[in-house]
């Protein structure tokens, strides 16, 4: 299982509620990794959403690094548009 920077996971044994930022990006040999308690450990669930802009879907799942890239595709969409004479 590959752990990326920012991800949280959380373990599955209700009486540990451990959670884990990741702070270095790496991979996990067989399953999910597991807690200190032994458990399997789990990222929440997060539903993905769906922002429009001019007429474009960008898809963001709360993801950090995709949300700091959503500015500079508008920026990129606005120049192209102006560039095509459509803005």
């Amino acid at each position: 299982m590959v752990m990326k920077f920012g991800e949280r996971w959380h373990c599955m044994d209700p009486g540990c509620h451990c959670e884990v930022l990741v702070t270095t990006s790496g991979a996990v040999d067989g399953l999910n990794p597991r807690c200190a308690c032994g458990s399997i450990m789990k990222k929440p669930y997060v539903k993905p959403t769906i922002a429009h802009q001019n007429n474009a879907v960008l898809y963001s799942n709360r993801n950090p690094i995709l949300n700091r890239a959503v500015p500079l595709l508008r920026e990129q969409h606005s120049l192209f548009s102006r560039t095509l004479g459509k803005d």
